[in-house]
This record gives structure tokens, sequence and C-alpha cells, in this order.
């Protein structure tokens, strides 16, 4: 298995997802599109401390 974080999709699965979501680009390149809400989630494995701060 790759180590990448990511894959590469073939061009057919990218026109599939441009066509089923025409407004992902203006969201990835304006950061905001119609219909769509921003959330941001921070998650902590362990609760800080006087002595781990």
């Amino acid at each position: 298995m790759s180590s990448r974080p990511f894959i590469s999709l073939t061009k057919n699965h990218q026109r599939l997802l441009r066509a089923r979501f025409p407004e992902l680009l203006a969201l990835i390149v304006d950061g905001y599109a119609k219909g769509f809400h921003r959330l941001a989630v921070s998650v902590f494995d362990h609760w800080l401390s006087v002595v781990s701060g």
C-alpha cells in the first residue's frame, strides 16, 4: 500500500465528480459556494494541565 495520503482519480472519475458537484471548484478556489457552510473541528488527544504545559 502506498504511503501517499491522496490518490489520483482517473479523468473519467474527475468528470463524474465535476458533473455531480459543479460547485466544488468555486468552493476550493473562493472558499465558499452556494449551499455550503464552513465548519472547523479540533481534536485533542489529551487534556493540557499546568504540568504538561
